[in-house]
């Protein structure tokens, strides 16, 4: 990070109250706040949920549950994708560049093709964790788009089809 954050939000953990980390934000003048609220740290919990779902898209693709060699990766490619909260790439910001998302919503957009490989929405639990496999394990063919229907961009006609998992370059390549 080049420069450094105005303010610092955390709970009241010893890991930011303690003499160490007091005298480095003084130094670099940056404000600590923990707030009192249940909702003050619904912007980091969805950016850990949005970690979680990539990790399990990939444990599950990969059929792994070791991703430690992957997270930079993975972490790599959040911060290269368009993030609706800054309405940017996380990474094409820069000090002093906040856009501010303008409200309202475009029409839906059609988001696949015919022969795109696609995973299915599996129905979740009423308990079901957020960052858990939300998707079939079962990967599909797209054979036709039925465009035009209010909900075009969840309306496909698939078929199952096998698809082999190995250590392509474009398996290496994928961006999670």
């Amino acid at each position: 990070m080049s420069t450094a954050p105005l303010t610092v939000y955390s709970d009241d953990g010893k890991e930011f109250y303690n003499a160490n980390v007091k005298r480095l934000f003084d130094k670099l003048h940056i404000k600590l706040a923990s707030p009192k609220s249940e909702i003050k740290c619904a912007v980091i919990e969805r950016a850990n949920r949005t970690l979680k779902t990539r990790l399990a898209k990939y444990m599950t693709e990969k059929y792994n549950h070791r991703y430690i060699d992957v997270l930079p990766k993975i972490v790599k490619g959040i911060n290269n994708s368009f993030n609706r909260g800054i309405g940017a790439i996380p990474n094409q910001v820069k000090q002093g560049d906040f856009p501010i998302p303008i409200p309202g919503r475009s029409s839906a957009k059609i988001k696949f093709s015919v022969g795109d490989h696609v995973r299915i929405a599996a129905k979740k639990a009423h308990f079901d964790k957020g960052y858990e496999q939300g998707w079939t394990t079962e990967v599909y063919v797209v054979k036709q788009v039925l465009a035009g229907h209010p909900r075009a961009d969840k309306m496909y006609i698939c078929c199952r089809c096998s698809i082999s998992r190995g250590d392509s370059a474009e398996d290496r390549d994928a961006q999670w």
